[in-house]
């Protein structure tokens, strides 16, 4: 295919959202405001909608889709972005990679000819077939700003991964970075990923929807029951439950079954608390038929082993889950929504269990078959925070604190109003709602950086 005919393409796959939260394909080649193109943006959850309300960026949006589809045409599926960082000559895959460079660079410049951007932005530093578009538009002088939503590296765990990943990656190769939180932006240093001037700590975005930037108009969690009941899913794989080598060995991390050919230490009874949770929910949907019961998943969980697994487990227990009106599974539903709507929340290390908090929401935390004593919840990412949550040693107790909650529809515990607030500014970094302008300054700051760096 052309490759002029491929930009073309692209070009009417990308959308403008209005502040409304509309999507439309008709705008103008250029613009007087700061225009973003944002990459996968499936991702942004509802960052991206509350940046399309700056009154001074127009924000294009694109799904991942298309990047997907140019990598490959000459790369594998199963490449990692480091294979390529760190690329040799003599690399078997050498050839494509320049192949797939040559192809970005041929179809982006071709692109912003037919539609003037000023920047481009991702979630996350980690994807290949972002890299390619990112560091082609670096070269074609549109800046490259990472919008980085991971918020919570609040385990030494996840903190030593997030390093040990950038590490490997080498370095950053675009423009800026905007992080949530200090732990974020700490990671980032102490990876050497990123310079200090090159960082910048501007909160959660979609935590200014609590306040002056609500959205009515995302996909709204809609039900005609009074109860509800949400859980976060969490995968086998959480970091929860599983650590790679390094740090087993680093804290000591006992009571495990290895996994992955050695690389990963699991704790050996995650299977039994995923099941006892499961089990127990379903029951509850069958004798509380006046409560909702909702399985929150991310869409990129739905298609791994450990979603399998939990579809087997639906598949053979004695109860048609099919049949249940009350037990609903989610991955597309906005989340501060649901958890608006919700009476009591269960999950793990999701931040939107911090997010629930701060919605004044019970937030239950199952730590059945004794992990609670391990050194796995000793590394947990609310550990320091157990004091706000509710936590949950046994399947009787847990039936009973949720019904109690959905029954009462209160929270059944006074929690300290300068703890919570402790705990939304480390892991959201500030408690403001002033997001919108931090990311707004800093965007416009790095794209006109650029400009003046381009006229000397």
């Amino acid at each position: 295919m052309p490759r002029f005919l491929i930009s073309l393409i692209v070009r009417v796959l990308i959308k403008e959202r209005l502040k409304n939260g509309k999507n439309s394909i008709f705008y103008t080649k250029s613009s007087v405001k700061t225009t973003v193109l944002m990459l996968d943006s499936s991702r942004y959850r509802g960052d991206i909608d509350i940046l399309s309300k700056s009154d001074n960026l127009r924000v294009l949006h694109l799904r991942q889709g298309v990047q997907n589809f140019l990598v490959n045409v000459f790369l594998k599926s199963d490449i990692e972005l480091s294979d390529i960082t760190n690329i040799q000559r003599s690399s078997k895959i050498y050839n494509q990679h320049i192949k797939t460079l040559m192809l970005f660079r041929k179809v982006l410049k071709k692109l912003y000819s037919l539609v003037s951007v000023d920047c481009v932005t991702t979630v996350h530093f980690k994807y290949l077939p972002d890299y390619y578009w990112t560091i082609v538009s670096e070269e074609l002088s549109v800046s490259y700003i990472s919008l980085h939503r991971e918020c919570n590296i609040m385990s030494p765990v996840t903190h030593n991964l997030i390093v040990r990943m950038m590490e490997k990656i080498g370095e950053f190769h675009g423009s800026h970075i905007i992080v949530h939180n200090e732990k974020c932006r700490r990671a980032f240093l102490d990876a050497n990923f990123v310079s200090a001037e090159k960082i910048t700590i501007g909160g959660a975005l979609r935590m200014d929807e609590i306040g002056g930037n609500k959205l009515d108009y995302v996909n709204r969690f809609t039900t005609d029951k009074k109860k509800v009941f949400t859980l976060f899913y969490f995968p086998l794989s959480s970091s929860t439950f599983c650590s790679d080598k390094y740090n087993i060995e680093k804290y000591n991390i006992n009571n495990i079954l290895w996994e992955r050919k050695g690389k990963y230490g699991c704790w050996r009874f995650k299977k039994d608390l995923f099941v006892a949770l499961h089990t127990k929910i379903l029951e509850m949907a069958v004798e509380n038929p006046d409560i909702d019961f909702i399985i929150k998943t991310k869409s990129e969980f739905m298609t791994t082993n450990s979603w399998k697994f939990y579809e087997r487990l639906l598949s053979h227990s004695n109860i048609d889950f099919k049949m249940l009106s009350n037990y609903r599974i989610e991955d597309k539903v906005d989340t501060h929504s649901l958890i608006s709507g919700s009476n009591v929340v269960c999950g793990l290390q999701s931040s939107s269990t911090a997010e629930s908090i701060f919605m004044n929401k019970k937030v239950v935390i199952p730590l059945f078959y004794g992990l609670r004593n391990t050194k796995h919840y000793d590394l947990f990412p609310w550990i320091n925070y157990e004091d706000l949550y509710c936590v949950i040693e046994d399947v009787q107790s847990f039936e009973k604190k949720v019904l109690t909650a959905c029954e009462n529809g209160t929270l059944e515990y006074k929690i300290n109003h300068n703890r919570k607030k402790q705990l939304f500014k480390e892991c959201f970094g500030f408690d403001d709602r002033k997001s919108l302008s931090r990311y707004e300054k800093t965007i416009i700051n790095t794209v006109q950086n650029r400009r003046n760096n381009l006229e000397r």
